[in-house]
């Protein structure tokens, strides 16, 4: 213990200690588990959590609540030490532990050839081939993990070889993986793809007509949410004669008169 001295206040300084470590243990495949560190100290400590050397913020399955508890998305990459380090400005202390992720026996293989077959603005739908699997069991689902690049805890589950994931953010990049089941539990994920959804369009697009050489155009402005940044201009495209034609409109409207 410290202590340090001023002129009407006296301030304790404990170096910080691990209360309760992570014992060293074996986890399944594909299951969410928790690492817990709690610990002590004054001023209160830092926490960081480290994988075989490597800060584990810049990880894309692994969360670290504020709590400072660790939760991971288990794959057999994941097997290896974990460090909790504790630090304030009079110490530093920590906790290591061994975790061994199995993958069981007769688990299918991991899908294949996943693919992107369409993007929209909100909106993924991908595809992937039947895995190999065991001939005592057959594949019962998939789970497909999706999310923002270091965001990937998402999960839908399919019974079908293809996948629509909607309410996603626009002109956003996303990262998806695919596992497959049978009875006796989850196979190994498979390779990664990763896709930027689409920037968004105007909503509620509405077209009338004033007189008989000209269309009148309506449209409403997009949410600061979702609008990535300040809109400069609108593009208008107009197809005429079988050329098509651009206009550009001034952001201060919301409308546009098309003339013939």
């Amino acid at each position: 213990m410290y202590v340090n001295f001023s002129t009407n206040n006296i301030i304790l300084s404990v170096p910080p200690f691990i209360i309760k470590d992570q014992l060293s243990k074996e986890y399944p495949v594909a299951r969410w588990f928790r690492l817990k560190c709690t610990v002590g100290g004054a001023p209160t400590p830092e926490v960081t959590w480290y994988k075989n050397g490597q800060k584990i913020a810049s990880l894309e399955n692994m969360q670290v609540n504020p709590d400072n508890m660790l939760l991971i998305d288990s794959s057999i990459s994941d097997s290896g030490y974990y460090q909790c380090i504790a630090k304030n400005d009079v110490g530093v202390d920590m906790a290591i532990a061994r975790l061994q992720i199995i993958l069981k026996d007769n688990v299918p293989k991991p899908p294949g050839h996943v693919t992107v077959t369409s993007v929209t603005c909100t909106g993924v739908c991908i595809r992937w081939f039947l895995p190999e699997y065991p001939k005592c069991c057959h594949v019962l689902a998939y789970t497909v993990v999706y999310g923002e690049l270091k965001d990937v805890k998402k999960k839908k589950v399919t019974w079908a070889k293809y996948k629509c994931i909607h309410n996603l953010k626009p002109h956003t990049d996303y990262k998806f993986y695919i596992r497959a089941f049978n009875i006796y539990g989850a196979g190994a994920k498979s390779d990664t793809v990763t896709v930027k959804t689409l920037k968004s369009a105007v909503s509620n697009l509405r077209l009338s007509s004033s007189s008989p050489c000209s269309i009148d155009l309506k449209w409403d402005p997009l949410p600061p949410e979702i609008c990535d940044g300040v809109i400069t201009r609108y593009q208008i495209y107009v197809s005429k004669g079988g050329h098509d034609i651009m206009k550009n409109v001034s952001t201060a409207k919301h409308k546009y008169t098309i003339r013939a």
